[in-house]
């Protein structure tokens, strides 16, 4: 029942996501590449998991599953308080972000599942100023949100640009207002790192489930083949 429910709201967000008439940037985001998944752990634990958890992913996962050394993420990417083998919790008090932000900032576990890479690339890149918002800023894919930008010392502070179709994509409709310490290219890496691990930690066990799925197809296909030609054996002296 709880797995029919998952789908359900999965579903009816991705309806909801598709119908928007925003165009949203495609993320160009490759989770074989570990250095990607690398950077992208290290963006996350120092501009997201001050705010937002992921209470089913371990750091020590990371590194195993992409052949990190551990000494490595333990300098790189674990947080001084935290241990590799301690899961991905924020240190936010529950109560305190209640005050800040009128709720808890959600877990992001499941986010690139429920609402698409291609969704967070472009959200992560869609933050502008806007003096009427409690952050001083607004998001051209979720209007209103109650987030600061907390990308912003790296990509700088943008702005909206007039007279744009609202068809136009993302990343066509800002502007730089005033640079951060990033290039616009180094930014969108930044941006494509991190949504790469968060699609990684949305599903960590996707490439072994890929493998061995490939696996048992192979299996079965050899099995048919072996049980046709036996079943020629068998029968080949009934007329």
């Amino acid at each position: 029942m709880k797995s029919l429910l998952l789908f359900i709201m999965i579903a009816g967000s991705s309806a909801v996501f598709a119908s928007s008439k925003v165009h949203l940037d495609q993320a160009p985001i490759d989770l074989t590449d570990k250095d990607s998944i690398a950077s992208g752990a290290q963006l996350y634990v120092k501009y997201c998991n001050g705010c937002h958890s992921l209470k089913h992913m371990r750091y020590i996962r990371i590194a195993e599953d992409y052949g990190i050394d551990e000494a490595w993420m333990d300098d790189n990417v674990v947080p001084s308080n935290m241990k590799i083998h301690d899961t991905m919790l924020t240190a936010m008090d529950t109560e305190d972000a209640r005050v800040w932000f009128g709720m808890p900032p959600p877990d992001l576990s499941l986010i690139a599942r429920a609402k698409g890479a291609d969704w967070l690339y472009s959200y992560l890149h869609g933050f502008y100023l806007d003096e009427k918002k409690p952050f001083g800023v607004n998001n051209l894919v979720s209007p209103d949100v109650a987030m600061p930008d907390v990308l912003a010392p790296l990509s700088g502070l943008r702005e909206l640009r007039k007279n744009t179709q609202e068809t136009d994509v993302v990343s066509q409709r800002l502007r730089i207002a005033r640079a951060g310490q990033l290039s616009a290219s180094q930014f969108d890496k930044a941006v494509t790192d991190l949504v790469a691990f968060l699609t990684y930690a949305s599903e960590p066990s996707k490439h072994m489930r890929e493998r061995i799925g490939m696996s048992v197809i192979l299996y079965l296909i050899f099995f048919t083949i072996l049980a046709y030609f036996l079943k020629k054996e068998y029968w080949k002296d009934v007329h």
